[in-house]
């Protein structure tokens, strides 16, 4: 019952300080056009620094690489945009050899997730929220379960 006790106060502590997992995330953008790339930035900055586990970064251990392209439609005179990101995070390489395969003490990126909106240019903005939106519950959410769900077992052992 101590255990049982003991496991629920850490959930508890964790919860009221705030510890949790910390998710170091760098992004880089890149566009054709300069004010582009820099609002595209700033919205998916923005986005992520509300999301209270995630520190940005110049070099993390997730990487969001996005690149935003402009282009015409046929009337030559209306533009629309694509942004397209790549999630990625550090892993650990394996080196696949003939008999077997051996984890390598060395970094690489493993591809995570992708994605791609398109809009105008009103809408790079609300792209920008739906892809961090996205990225949030579809990556960051599911890692964050079974660090608490560890943490949990191990104050009950």
């Amino acid at each position: 019952m101590k255990k049982l006790f003991a496991g629920l106060f850490l959930i508890s502590l964790m919860t009221i300080s705030g510890f949790a997992l910390d998710f170091k995330i760098s992004v880089d953008v890149r566009a054709e056009d300069d004010q582009i790339k820099q609002k595209v930035e700033k919205f998916v900055i923005q986005e992520l620094k509300a999301i209270k586990d995630v520190q940005i970064v110049e070099s993390g251990n997730w990487n969001i690489r996005i690149m935003v392209l402009k282009h015409k439609l046929e009337d030559q005179k209306t533009f629309t945009y694509s942004l397209s990101a790549v999630m990625s995070s550090q892993a650990k390489c394996s080196a696949i050899g003939v008999e077997q395969t051996k984890a390598s003490s060395e970094t690489c990126d493993r591809l995570e997730d992708f994605a791609t909106y398109m809009g105008g240019e009103k809408n790079l903005q609300t792209m920008s929220k739906e892809f961090i939106s996205d990225f949030n519950s579809n990556i960051l959410e599911f890692m964050r379960e079974p660090h608490l769900t560890e943490l949990a077992e191990d104050a009950v052992d």
